[in-house]
């Protein structure tokens, strides 16, 4: 029998085994089933795959394009997370494939966790699941050079992200990477219909064919870290986008002429070798620098007008505050990626630290305090030039026109990490709006204090607010605050999760669980009334049923054991609960001091150990006293 008229699942076939196994498929792992034989076909045929290859497909799930693999390859690896679907797999094979079935390998493992696989695959041909589309592909590539070539299926909208060219305005992070790895090109759209259950929007296919990295010195890593600087703040010219990345905006400049790219054009207009040559021309001054570009005739300053080095001065020490969003709505996305929010903040007592030591420069080496929360995965923590206090600190020494550090030991920036990573609390904006304060001492206060604030716009969304601390009303990306009058401090119970969340993907599956729904959320426009009204009473039994945040469906379709502890708070005694920002963190709020107290424990009685009593607001990013 010809493979492509061999008989493949159909839609009753997939139900009743859906039935038999009484599975239905999942938002969280991204499920949804091809019922449709035919499009099986087109997917097979499109792959254009040799008689002689071995497949990886990743996400089988009940078997249908698995069959359709088997049919057209030598081998084939199916990768499956789920334990129910992965064990039914091979016993499908049997049955419908009897002749074959020896030739099909089914690894039970999240695809991104695997690093080998009993054969090395020639070919990736998967429908990828929707919520882990991108780094799926991305690291399929990466560990497995043997794969030549492929074809995906994904949303539609990410598979023209994939395709596109430099210049579009849909071209970004992932067809920036993706090119370093592969020709990328979109071969077809998949209506909805074909799927059970049958999704909101239309998936789209994508071809790869794999081909040799650019010519560079520099590691896909260090090209890897130039995109994403770049389109962090895509609606910048590279010289200012890349100004963190860099150390400062003279650094950047420097590295992106010898580069050969005008520090005027934006990162969506580079091709994935501009990138390449930038990370190649990077000055090494600072952690994680490379050595001085080729070209290089003479040492480099910051500025025209950089002054001598001063010597040593007594560690200057800051702090700023976490925060939780009491209140938080989100609007569409809009073009540049962001989305537009209405945020009320609350600055609160769990506190990150930063210390500056040694002579006053750029690029300070980065250390993590022995006082650091061991438990928050302080590995997942940059120590160089991504971490956020030390773009700060080098933001102000380029303000202040000091000259590149000659060592690396000569000055020290110090992290004293207690607010959640990855946690929905701004720890990182916090590091970086206390490194603000410490670097301005430090230099001698070059800065005035409202440019402060503007530079904490620039390095993070969240950075003005621990910069101001208190109680704001935020609107634009949370950027734009207004401080709102609080009573007396309320008292809260904070949870934190074992693991983090990553905040563009909270923000992407709200997309995606609106989008399934068919809604369109409206621009929020301002914080309500009633939450500021009884925020400024200070009650917190008025506040309670006031407290909403739309990114918390999000965070519960991604983390659902944080339902339990959210039922497990309540239960024991808190007013309301509430993921905070993007999570993982939860915030319980409680009557009085007491009574949070009392919660904590109660909680760390139930296997929450790291439950923790704040209160807020409390002021923001400030000097200690005996720096002060």
């Amino acid at each position: 029998m010809n493979p492509s008229t061999r008989p493949l699942l159909s839609a009753a076939d997939i139900r009743a085994l859906a039935a038999e196994l009484d599975v239905r498929p999942t938002k969280t792992l991204g499920q949804n089933f091809v019922i449709d034989p035919n499009t099986i076909r087109r997917i097979v045929d499109k792959a254009e795959l040799s008689p002689e290859e071995t497949v990886v497909e990743v996400g089988p799930g009940l078997g249908s394009l698995t069959l359709g693999l088997l049919d057209a390859a030598t081998r084939v690896v199916a990768v499956e997370i789920d334990p129910v679907l992965a064990s039914r797999l091979a016993r499908t094979a049997e049955e419908r494939r009897p002749e074959r079935a020896a030739d099909l390998s089914v690894v039970l493992s999240d695809a991104m966790a695997v690093t080998e696989l009993p054969w090395e695959p020639s070919a990736l041909v998967a429908n990828l699941p929707y919520n882990v589309a991108v780094p799926v592909l991305l690291t399929m590539l990466e560990r497995f050079p043997g794969i030549r070539h492929g074809l995906v299926m994904v949303q539609d909208e990410v598979a023209d992200r994939l395709a596109a060219r430099p210049g579009g305005r849909i071209y970004g992070v992932p067809s920036v990477k993706a090119a370093w790895y592969a020709e990328v090109t979109k071969a077809g759209v998949i209506g909805t219909n074909v799927f059970w259950p049958a999704p909101k929007i239309h998936s789209g296919l994508v071809r790869f064919v794999r081909r040799e990295p650019p010519a560079t010195s520099a590691s896909r890593e260090e090209v890897f870290a130039v995109i994403d600087a770049a389109f962090a703040q895509r609606r910048k010219t590279l010289r200012a986008a890349l100004a963190g990345w860099a150390g400062s905006g003279v650094l950047a400049e420097q590295a992106l002429r010898a580069a050969g790219v005008d520090p005027s054009r934006r990162g969506e207009t580079l091709t994935i070798e501009e990138f390449a040559a930038i990370a190649e021309n990077r000055l090494t001054d600072g952690p994680g620098g490379r050595g001085a570009p080729a070209t290089a005739t003479a040492p480099v300053t910051a500025t025209a007008t950089a002054t001598a080095p001063v010597s040593a001065i007594a560690p200057v020490t800051a702090t700023a505050p976490g925060k939780i969003n009491v209140g938080l709505r989100v609007g569409p996305a809009r073009e540049d990626g962001y989305h537009s929010l209405a945020s009320l903040f609350l600055a609160v007592s769990l506190e990150e630290t930063v210390t500056l030591s040694g002579r006053p420069t750029t690029h300070p080496r980065l250390l993590l305090d022995a006082a650091s929360d061991a438990r928050l995965g302080l590995a997942g923590v940059p120590l160089d030039g991504r971490n956020l206090a030390a773009r700060a600190v080098n933001a102000v020494a380029d303000a202040a026109g000091e000259p590149v550090a000659p060592g690396s030991d000569e000055a020290t920036l110090t992290l004293r990490k207690l607010v959640p990573i990855a946690g929905g609390m701004g720890g990182g904006s916090a590091d970086a709006a206390a490194a603000l304060v410490a670097a301005n001492a430090w230099f001698g206060s070059p800065v005035p204090e409202e440019r402060l604030a503007e530079m904490a716009a620039t390095l993070g969304a969240d950075v003005p607010f621990a910069l101001a601390g208190g109680a704001a009303a935020g609107l634009g990306v949370g950027d734009r605050l207004s401080p709102v009058e609080a009573g007396a401090p309320l008292h809260w119970v904070l949870v934190p999760s074992e693991r983090g969340l990553s905040t563009p993907e909270v923000f992407a599956r709200l997309d995606e669980l609106r989008a399934a729904r068919g809604e369109t959320a409206p621009e929020p426009q301002a914080v309500d009334e009633d939450l500021i009204d009884a925020l400024r009473r200070a009650d917190p039994r008025a506040l309670a049923p006031l407290l909403h945040n739309d990114l918390q469906e999000a965070a519960l379709d991604l983390a659902p054991e944080l339902a339990d502890a959210l039922a497990a708070g309540r239960e024991e005694g808190a007013l309301a609960g509430i993921v905070s920002g993007s999570g993982p963190t939860l915030a319980f709020l409680a009557d009085d001091a007491e009574a949070a107290a009392l919660l904590a424990r109660r909680l760390a009685d139930r296997g929450y150990g790291r439950a923790t009593a704040v209160h807020g607001p409390v002021p923001g990013a400030r000097l200690r006293a005996e720096s002060a």
